[in-house]
């Protein structure tokens, strides 16, 4: 199986118009799934040919848009953002939502319904390894993001500056482009007009803490989680966001509790700086009684008990 790039990305050059020209002399990338019997090792197989489109594709991304490549050396860390003023925005409190979609998915539905909206999302990121599996399949969140956008030429840029990503410490790329639809599309290459750019918070969980009874075991484990959720917001005020698409931060190949990880979002967003200090903020987790591919885990149901007021939940119920 070979998915096709859309002719929106082939061709050494372009008209004025972006008509394509001359197509590409670069080989397709060898496809394995069929020597692969596995299941799972099929899909990795598959997403790792998704990658090496993606990284084939940027060339002609930057040849559309030079804000692609500029951005790729843009990628700034934060040690520790400045403490969010208390300013009443243009109403005075953040709408909050936990849906099942996935990140970029609910990003893009958020884009064409707001287009002026200033979208910060976060990358659920691997604090040693630039785009965590990306090269070679692997179907987390991070990966995922990489697969659709320019989001790993934005953190390769700065790899040797920043990488591993301290423990309190949040990388900025402040001008993602998104040029690819999810799974459950096909990775469909997007037409230009309706591709988009996005700042993207990358902030790497505790790896595999040690839980008790569904929480952490030692408290300044989730001290420092809290810790790296208010660095992620005051980031993303700071780098002009309105709207964020947050996520179950650690809560799948990293092994952290999803219930005390969504108590921490839930408290820190009801401290006094972040009460107010965006109009819009939604979490998008998957629900894993409909996931095609990755871990299967509860995420969804529990961030959503955790974050949505119990008589909304009824009401959608009800519904």
């Amino acid at each position: 199986m070979q998915l096709k790039i859309s002719s929106y990305f082939q061709g050494d050059n372009f008209s004025e118009k972006g008509e394509r020209r001359k197509p590409p002399e670069v080989p397709p990338p060898k496809d394995d799934t069929k020597y692969l019997s596995d299941e799972k090792s099929k899909l990795k197989a598959r997403l790792k040919l998704v990658g090496e489109e993606t990284r084939v594709a940027y060339a002609d991304c930057e040849r559309y848009s030079p804000r692609v490549k500029a951005a790729y050396l843009r990628t700034y860390m934060t040690k520790r953002c400045a403490q969010i003023p208390f300013v009443p925005k243009r109403q005075d409190y953040t709408i909050i939502s936990v849906i099942d979609a996935d990140t970029l998915d609910a990003t893009m539905a958020l884009q064409e319904e707001f287009p002026n909206a200033s979208i910060g999302v976060l990358n659920m990121a691997s604090d040693k390894y630039v785009g965590g599996g990306f090269l070679t399949g692997a179907p987390a969140q991070e990966e995922s993001l990489c697969r659709r956008s320019t989001l790993w030429p934005c953190l390769m840029g700065v790899k040797d500056q920043f990488y591993p990503i301290p423990a309190t410490s949040v990388l900025v790329s402040p001008d993602v482009f998104v040029f690819r639809t999810g799974f459950e599309d096909n990775f469909r290459i997007l037409p230009w007009s309706e591709c988009f750019f996005i700042r993207i918070i990358s902030v790497a969980a505790i790896y595999k803490p040690r839980i008790q009874n569904g929480r952490f075991e030692n408290h300044a484990d989730r001290q420092l989680t809290a810790t790296k959720v208010r660095e992620t917001l005051r980031a993303a005020f700071h780098a002009g966001c309105n709207v964020l698409v947050l996520g179950a931060l650690g809560c799948g190949a990293f092994k952290n509790p999803p219930r005390a990880i969504a108590e921490i979002f839930r408290d820190v967003l009801n401290e006094s700086e972040f009460l107010v200090a965006f109009e819009r903020i939604i979490f998008a987790i998957l629900d894993s009684k409909k996931v095609t591919y990755g871990a299967s885990t509860n995420n969804y149901e529990i961030f959503r008990q955790v974050l949505v007021p119990r008589d909304e939940n009824t009401e959608k119920e009800a519904s």
